[in-house]
């Protein structure tokens, strides 16, 4: 099934339309500009297999690594995963990454995500248990970046957030 939407543009919403049009048990979310290998999802549907309810394609995990991005992309995305790492007390190494399958119950758990990263929102919302996959991330070949100085800033206001809504109680 393909959705094409033209508004809201964001990314959040787009993976929740997505995941509630979709009929199956397993859901997954990968970037359609060239920068996911779809050719990896069978190892995260297998990593499903083993009782995980998240599999994440790692770039950070043994194995896994990003090529062609610029230093200061990778001094982002390394500070933007250990802040959302130290701040939510997650162990997944790669809690930011666009790349995951999972269980629909796991997706429940997290369901009103608002945030860049819905991973992130699902791992820190409903703890569900995770395994990490290593790819192979590769700089896009289709479309342009949405992150900017802005992009970063909201990033941390949404962690900010997620933060306070978890960690109440």
């Amino acid at each position: 099934m393909i959705i094409r939407r033209d508004k809201p543009r964001d990314l959040a919403s787009s993976v929740a339309l997505g995941f509630s049009a979709g009929r199956g048990a397993i859901l997954a979310s990968l970037n359609a500009d060239g920068s996911h290998d779809p050719a990896d999802l069978p190892r995260l549907l297998d990593a499903l297999g083993t009782g995980a309810e998240v599999a994440i394609g790692s770039r950070y995990a043994p194995g896994g690594r990003i090529e062609n991005w610029p230093w200061r992309r990778r001094i982002l995305s390394r500070a933007g995963t250990l802040a959302a790492r130290a701040t939510l007390g997650l162990t997944v190494r790669d809690p930011l990454s666009g790349y995951y399958a999972l269980t629909r119950k796991a997706a429940a758990r997290a369901e009103g995500a608002r945030g860049f990263k819905v991973l992130l929102e699902v791992l820190a919302r409903g703890r569900p248990r995770a395994v990490e996959v290593p790819i192979v991330f590769r700089d896009r070949v289709r479309g342009a970046s949405k992150m900017s100085w802005r992009a970063a800033w909201l990033a941390l206001v949404g962690l900010g957030r997620l933060i306070k809504e978890t960690t109440r109680g």
